[in-house]
């Protein structure tokens, strides 16, 4: 079990019903961090880690948001800072992969969607609510799947879900806590 070195700070882990990101909100909860995890669609996964997690203790709570549309994304930190009172530890985990070749042979509509989710998404979550929130120390982090990397030519691609990041850090303070007065 990890250490209890978390206890009081506050995760949001977007992505975190699932895969990599739902076995990050265990780790936070182990080390006693209170945790906020976001799901697309997921929302029985994401109900199974959010009861997980607060039978370790821990307050958890899930929050649906679409990482490619950013009024969703900007609503959601919105939500996890007025139900949290801040954000100590960021990690975005969410991430889509389309297709399999390379980026100029994807549809227009697909690179669009690729791109709004895992840039504009990771962008928006990291600083987008920045007007509406105060900054303090805190650690954010990227957390590409390795799912999301390019199989072996001729090895199946259908097998798991594929994800990737165009982000694998962001240094730097993260912690949001939800502005009181303008």
């Amino acid at each position: 079990m990890a250490e209890k070195n978390l206890d009081g700070k506050v995760g949001l882990i977007t992505g975190g019903s699932r895969g990599i990101g739902a076995a990050t909100a265990r780790r936070l909860a182990a080390a006693g961090a209170n945790v906020a995890l976001t799901y697309r669609h997921s929302d029985e996964q994401a109900a199974a880690v959010v009861g997980e997690l607060k039978a370790s203790g821990v307050q958890a709570e899930a929050f649906q948001a679409d990482q490619g549309v950013r009024d969703e994304v900007v609503r959601m930190v919105g939500e996890v800072a007025d139900r949290f009172g801040r954000i100590d530890i960021l990690v975005n985990n969410a991430g889509i992969f389309l297709g399999g070749g390379p980026m100029g042979s994807l549809p227009p509509e697909d690179a669009r969607r690729l791109w709004d989710v895992n840039v504009h998404g990771t962008v928006t979550t990291t600083v987008g609510p920045s007007r509406t929130c105060r900054t303090a120390a805190g650690s954010s982090a990227s957390a590409p799947s390795p799912a999301g990397a390019p199989s072996p030519r001729g090895s199946p691609t259908t097998e798991r879900p594929r994800r990737t990041s165009a982000c694998t850090a962001v240094p730097g303070p993260m912690s949001w806590h939800r502005a009181t007065s303008p």
